[in-house]
């Protein structure tokens, strides 16, 4: 009776904990990445690179509620196509999202900076939030940065190494997002030439 009752107990628990431990993705996390995806991180897991030139390119990202991305040859820095970003009015947090898990993380700790082209062809400024995190399963471990784009500016961004060294593993990123919070017009950004350097 109770040593039967304490193995039960036992079993139930550890079967509790397998069951969290998948859903959490710590055991096989690499399931919860596309091919494409794991394909591209295999690719530029050291130089990381990404200039929309192939619409395919769009199956790398996350679809978010209040986002829309598509190619388009409007405001190319790099070849013939750019990233057309549309941010939905009122939306929550939309966001040019790619996430990884398991070992398909990308090594940045050969680089100095992750550098990409922005323009925003609106009449207003916008903050871009840029977040990006690391590690293989969640807890992840988080940077964040904001970039002030002009109205009707065009720049270069820089995410410098050395600043995600202080609040993140750079040998093991698994998290980039560029979104908004909150946008209260809906506003369209042009990204392009996405690289580390």
């Amino acid at each position: 009776g109770l040593v039967s009752g304490i193995i039960l107990i036992v079993l139930l628990g550890s079967a509790v904990f397998i069951a969290r431990q998948f859903k959490s993705g710590a055991i096989l996390p690499e399931r919860n990445v596309s091919k494409s995806l794991s394909a591209f991180v295999d690719a530029h897991r050291k130089d990381f690179s990404l200039s929309f030139e192939n619409k395919n390119e769009l199956h790398l990202f996350i679809k978010s509620n209040g986002f829309h991305a598509e190619i388009s040859p409007d405001h190319a820095t790099e070849g013939k196509y750019a990233l057309l970003a549309e941010y939905a009015k009122g939306s929550s947090f939309p966001g040019l999202l790619m996430e990884t898990y398991g070992r398909y993380t990308f090594d940045w700790s050969g680089n100095d900076f992750l550098q990409f082209d922005a323009v925003n062809p609106n009449d207003w400024k916008v903050e871009l939030q840029v977040k990006l995190k690391s590690g293989e399963v969640y807890p992840k471990k988080s940077f964040e940065k904001i970039v002030n784009l002009p109205a009707g500016g065009a720049q270069t961004i820089r995410v410098y190494v050395s600043d995600l060294a202080k609040q993140i593993d750079v040998q093991k990123i698994s998290y980039l997002n560029f979104f908004l919070i909150t946008p209260a017009e809906t506003t369209i950004l042009y990204f392009d030439n996405f690289k580390t350097v």
